[in-house]
C-alpha cells in the first residue's frame, strides 16, 4: 500500500492524497523551468534548495509556481522556508494575484502546511521576501490533491487468528451496541 498517500484518520474519515503537482520540489535537479520571477526576484538552486533574492533596496520579492487544479478540489501545500526574516506566502488563481485564494505573513523559518480549495483551473503558488537585501531558501515543496473519505459505513471486516480456538474469526469494528 502507498502509505504516504493516507493521513489524518479522525473517527470514520481519511484524507487520501493525489500525485505530486510540483516537479523537483526538493531541488535535487537542476530543473527549476516552471518557477518564475515574482516582483523582481532572482532566484537559482544552491545545496539543493532553491535561493532567492532581490535588486538591492527591493523589500518585496520572490518567486511563483504555478500548478493545474480543479475547480472546488482540496489541495495542501507543504513547504519548507528558511528565511530569518519576515516573508509571505500567497495563492492566487492568477499570475497577478497574489491573495484571492489564502494570503499569510510569516517571522520565522519552518515548514509551512496550508489547505486551500481552488477557484480556477491553475492556481499559483507564491512565496515572497518582505526585508530588502536579504536572501531566502526554499525546499521540500508539494502540493497534492485531498480527497476525504468517509467510512463510516464502509468499515472493513478483519480476520484474525483466534489462538483459543486456532481458527479464523472475523471482527468488525463497529459497536452493535
Amino acid at each position: 500500500a502507498d502509505t504516504g498517500r493516507f493521513k489524518n484518520l479522525d473517527g470514520n474519515v481519511i484524507d487520501t492524497y493525489g500525485d505530486e503537482l510540483v516537479t523537483n520540489g526538493d531541488f535535487n535537479s537542476s530543473d527549476i523551468s516552471n518557477w518564475f520571477a515574482s516582483s523582481g526576484g532572482i532566484y537559482g538552486i544552491e545545496r539543493s534548495m532553491l535561493k532567492v533574492y532581490g535588486a538591492s533596496g527591493d523589500a518585496s520579492y520572490g518567486v511563483k509556481y504555478q500548478i493545474p487544479s480543479e475547480k472546488g478540489k482540496a489541495y495542501t501545500l507543504n513547504v519548507n522556508v528558511l528565511n530569518e526574516d519576515s516573508y509571505e506566502i500567497g495563492i492566487g488563481k492568477d499570475a497577478a494575484t497574489i491573495n484571492d485564494i489564502y494570503y499569510s505573513t510569516y517571522s520565522e523559518a519552518g515548514k509551512q502546511t496550508i489547505s486551500f480549495i481552488a477557484t480556477s483551473t491553475t492556481v499559483n503558488i507564491f512565496i515572497r521576501s518582505m526585508v530588502a537585501n536579504v536572501s531566502y531558501y526554499i525546499d521540500n515543496i508539494s502540493v497534492k490533491e485531498v480527497t476525504t473519505v468517509d467510512l463510516t459505513n464502509h468499515i472493513p471486516e478483519v480476520q484474525v487468528q483466534d489462538q483459543a480456538t486456532n481458527g479464523l474469526v472475523v471482527q468488525s469494528s463497529v459497536n452493535a451496541g
